[in-house]
C-alpha cells in the first residue's frame, strides 16, 4: 500500500496529497495523487475530507459485497490479531513487521477486496509489476 502523504512541490509552489479512493466499478482501492493546493492547510483539509469519503465508501462496499477485508487490511489484521499470538520472539516480530511495512504493503498498487484476488495479482504485486 502506498503511504499517504502531503507533499510540497517547490517548483510549482503547491501542495499535493496521496489519498485512498474506492473505484466502485472495479471494487478496488486506488491511490491517486491530487495536486495544486496553494497551502499546506488546504492540502490537509482536502486529505481529511478524502479519507472520510474513503471510509464511508469502504463501509458501503463491505456491506454490499459481504467481504470484510482488502488484501492490505487482511495482512495487517493477520499480523496484529493472529500472527502475534504465536510467537514471543521480539526479533521475529520485528523482522515480520519490517517485511510487511517495507516490502509487502508498498508493493500493493491497487488494493483489492479479498474476493477479487488472484494468485497472478499477488505475484505481480510482489514483483513490483
Amino acid at each position: 500500500m502506498k503511504e499517504t502523504n502531503i507533499i510540497y512541490d517547490s517548483v510549482s509552489n503547491t501542495w499535493s496529497i496521496i489519498v485512498k479512493v474506492v473505484n466502485k466499478s472495479l471494487l478496488q482501492i486506488e491511490y491517486p495523487e491530487l495536486t495544486g493546493y496553494k497551502t499546506k492547510e488546504d492540502a490537509e483539509i482536502a486529505y481529511h475530507k478524502a479519507m472520510h469519503q474513503f471510509a464511508m465508501d469502504m463501509e458501503n462496499i463491505k456491506s454490499i459485497t459481504g467481504v470484510k477485508y482488502t488484501l492490505s487490511s487482511y495482512i495487517e489484521h493477520w499480523y496484529v490479531d493472529i500472527f502475534k499470538q504465536y510467537t514471543t520472539s521480539p526479533s521475529y516480530l520485528q523482522t515480520t513487521d519490517w517485511a510487511i511495512q517495507r516490502v509487502i504493503l508498498p508493493s500493493i498498487e491497487e488494493d483489492h477486496l479479498l474476493i477479487n484476488l488472484t494468485p497472478e495479482y499477488i505475484d505481480l504485486s510482489l514483483q513490483g509489476e
